[in-house]
């Protein structure tokens, strides 16, 4: 990625004792192999993670903008306070927020930089207190 902020920001949530790790690399190829590379991923998993990413991706082909984060203790909210971490770390316009087993056509990315650009939409940020 270039030193400019992407235009998405993909906030995947994540708990390895619901999503299989098979489902896991799944999720991570797709978002590789999207057509549209304008994007940062970020990983967050509601911890803690007896194995870490780095050994989870291992051989794996993952998006050339991916972090990962791991909560020190699991909190059991269904993610919820994982996607708000993600949304006050995302540096790009525009959040897609998925769950790890959750899978994207190729394209899906390609498609809505398509639509975002062809639109004049109004870009709301969020707001430090």
């Amino acid at each position: 990625m270039s030193s400019r902020a992407a235009l998405f920001s993909v906030v995947v949530i994540d708990y390895d004792k619901s999503v299989s790790l098979s489902e896991f690399r799944r999720k991570m190829k797709c978002l590789a192999d999207q057509t549209c590379k304008d994007f940062e991923v970020l990983v967050y998993h509601d911890g803690p993670k007896d194995v870490s990413y780095e050994q989870d991706v291992e051989r794996f082909a993952t998006h050339s903008d991916t972090k990962f984060f791991i909560t020190e203790e699991h909190q059991g909210d269904w993610g919820h306070w994982n996607r708000d971490r993600g949304i006050r770390v995302a540096r790009g316009e525009w959040i897609i927020h998925t769950n790890a087993d959750n899978l994207f056509y190729p394209e899906l990315i390609e498609v809505l930089k398509e639509y975002v650009n062809s639109v004049s939409l109004p870009v709301t940020t969020l707001k430090q207190r």
